[in-house]
């Protein structure tokens, strides 16, 4: 949400596909609301065609329960595990398709040290043919997902890369259009 609150504050037409998730106070952008991994496939593919940025904070998920049941099952008769089955992979599925004038942005929310978070997003960036990516260290105080601070690393698929200091959300997401625009500028 503080991506999008960045966006609307530089006058951006902004478009939020989110899940269950509250929102504070008065939005001013549009908002499509989703409740599954499908429906936000379909939001997204559908927003997509008429985005010039696309920015993916988050995946909704790898997997997901294979089968599913209208009724509780009972708990003695509940299997020792469950099967899982993959979630379609939404940056992927938009990358696909995407123009070469746009641009797509991923996020990856890691564990490990810097370096290492790095080089995953590295090959995440290059793999899924997106042009640029924000990694962020998950895990430690102050940053992530239960935190109003956050700091990250902005890698562009032209190698470009910038290191954010710790700071709010709202400061990093305007750290993140700055970097984009500068990608722009350059293209």
């Amino acid at each position: 949400m503080a991506i999008a609150n960045a966006a609307r504050d530089r006058g951006a037409d902004v478009t939020l596909v989110l899940g269950n998730a509250a929102i504070p106070g008065n939005t001013n952008y549009q908002i499509v609301r989703v409740e599954s991994s499908a429906q936000m496939h379909q939001a997204m593919l559908r927003e997509f065609e008429r985005a010039d940025i696309t920015i993916m904070s988050a995946a909704v998920g790898d997997v997901r329960p294979a089968h599913y049941s209208n009724q509780k099952t009972p708990k003695a008769q509940l299997p020792e595990s469950l099967p899982l089955a993959p979630i379609p992979d939404i940056l992927a599925d938009l990358s696909a398709c995407k123009h070469p004038d746009r641009l797509l942005v991923g996020f990856a929310a890691q564990t490990g040290t810097e370096a290492e978070i790095v080089a995953i997003a590295q090959q995440k960036l290059q793999r899924k043919g997106i042009d640029a990516i924000a990694v962020n260290q998950v895990g430690r105080e102050q940053t992530g997902f239960a935190s109003d601070t956050n700091q990250a690393t902005f890698i562009a698929m032209n190698s470009k890369q910038e290191t954010t200091p710790l700071c709010s959300k709202l400061e990093l997401a305007h750290r993140l259009l700055d970097f984009l625009l500068r990608l722009i500028a350059k293209s």
